[in-house]
């Protein structure tokens, strides 16, 4: 519930782990029919309360409304609330 987000005004979503979970992130794409070349290593700004930099991998998709919907949903005035009607599975 916390790795993703979708900015606001953007109809895109963003996936994010550290970098050597870069596999999981590729997986992620493919289960959401993105191109796996969506998916760029990057160095982080340093962290405000270390100093340090971390290296991740990102997704970032293309323009979709069904992540303009989605953020609707889950960020209905502006806050997180998961929906009620959310259904998890095991995978």
């Amino acid at each position: 519930l916390g790795d993703a987000s979708i900015p606001a005004g953007q109809d895109v979503l963003h996936f994010s782990q550290r970098s050597d979970r870069r596999a999981y992130v590729e997986y992620v794409a493919n289960r959401l029919g993105v191109p796996a070349d969506r998916v760029r290593d990057r160095v982080r700004k340093p962290d405000p309360r270390t100093g340090r930099q971390y290296g991740c991998s990102e997704l970032r998709t293309l323009s979709a409304p069904v992540f303009g919907d989605l953020r609707s949903r889950w960020y209905p005035d502006g806050r997180k609330v998961v929906p009620r009607d959310l259904r998890m599975s095991p995978e």
